[in-house]
């Protein structure tokens, strides 16, 4: 699989809980949550600084996922990527 265009494929890596004043808070609760990680899968030629393997935050509401081999990724544009790690 090979990422084409201005698109990246990623891996979504899950936040751990949090503790705010005493509620423990994850990721499927926190509502405000803009930014999400991940782990850069596949990513055209053209977008060198963005090596595979490295972990980054985009915007949570990004792309859409899709299955491959059995594994779900997540498709986003390349300008929803707010910071390389």
């Amino acid at each position: 699989m090979k990422a084409i265009n201005n698109y990246v494929v990623i891996e979504k890596i899950k936040e751990s809980e949090k503790k705010i004043a005493g509620l423990i808070v994850t990721q499927s609760t926190d509502t405000e949550a803009a930014i999400s990680r991940g782990r850069i899968i596949s990513r055209p030629d053209e977008f060198g600084k963005l090596e595979e393997g490295s972990v980054i935050r985009y915007l949570t509401g990004a792309g859409w996922d899709i299955s491959h081999e059995e594994k779900v990724y997540r498709v986003i544009k390349v300008g929803d990527i707010v910071v390389i790690e």
